[in-house]
């Protein structure tokens, strides 16, 4: 199978010869993916490159660009069958201090979800500190080992420009819960945040995977849902939240229910064909 030049109109001949033919449109698929497996052994580094994200591979950008969601999901999954290991890797658990120090301002709501995350935290501390700002920046150079973060508070105000934040601080998101106080019914969202520890993921819990999308381009959200639903994973919330630059710019963030296999073909994925698209958090939620 030469494809030394491929041009991307050559792939409605490929779609109409394997319509009718599920074993033809197989082999296609697999040839592709041990092709880029060939590739990666001789040395390329990332699996983006052998499937045609650069330069000195065989498959163009154009090709690959017309392909639709479904045949690139197809190709995913094929190479990471052939090369498991070049799979989106989620973040690993780490044993948790016996006595974690977490980190959370005054009031109802958050001793509430104090008492919540003390379900994976047994014997946790509580340290009460006076600002969202102190929190991170405690949490971030070790006076605390988690902190209790709102990204939604009672009436519908978003902290989710503090995701940057996150990242800037080397902190990640190891669980989260949703609270509704009796008296308005409105949602709480807290998240627990560490920068070196990751508890044991509990059965109680729903794993949750986060992305973030430009908004400039409408096409990006839709290949997005489209991957999700084919790799297994629903949408829990849709935020349209402004973004930190451009000026007057926002980011898409959609928050999925997932499961650890769904999540890694769904990273992988992203991390091949939408390089524009971010997973900024993976972590348990309490329903």
């Amino acid at each position: 199978m030469n494809r030394e030049h491929i041009p991307a109109e050559n792939l409605a001949i490929w779609r109409e010869a394997a319509a009718e033919n599920r074993a033809l449109r197989h082999l296609q698929i697999t040839t592709l993916a041990e092709q880029a497996k060939a590739l990666l052994r001789e040395g390329a580094t990332q699996i983006s490159a052998p499937l045609g994200l650069c330069a000195k591979t065989e498959i163009t950008d154009a090709f690959l660009q017309a392909m639709a969601t479904d045949e690139r999901m197809a190709l995913c999954r094929a190479v990471l069958t052939a090369y498991p290991d070049q799979a989106y890797q989620a973040p690993p658990e780490t044993p948790i201090p016996a006595l974690p120090r977490v980190a959370h301002l005054s009031g109802t709501l958050f001793q509430t979800a104090f008492d919540r995350f003390s379900r994976i935290l047994p014997n946790a501390l509580s340290l009460r500190l006076s600002s969202l700002s102190e929190l991170l920046e405690e949490t971030a150079t070790g006076g605390a080992d988690f902190a209790i973060f709102p990204i939604e508070d009672t009436k519908g105000a978003h902290f989710l420009h503090f995701y940057e934040e996150f990242d800037r601080l080397e902190l990640s998101a190891v669980a989260g819960c949703s609270l509704s106080p009796e008296e308005n019914g409105h949602s709480n969202r807290f998240l627990l945040l560490s920068k070196q520890y990751r508890p044991p993921v509990s059965p109680l819990c729903q794993p949750i995977v986060v992305y973030r999308l430009p908004s400039d381009d409408q096409r990006l959200l839709s290949e997005l849902l489209i991957a999700a639903d084919l790799a297994g994973l629903s949408l829990r919330r849709l935020d349209a939240l402004p973004a930190p630059y451009p000026e007057d710019s926002f980011a898409y963030y959609p928050v999925f229910n997932a499961t650890h296999e769904a999540a890694t073909v769904l990273n992988t994925y992203i991390s091949i064909f939408m390089p524009r698209a971010t997973v900024i958090a993976q972590y348990a939620q309490f329903n």
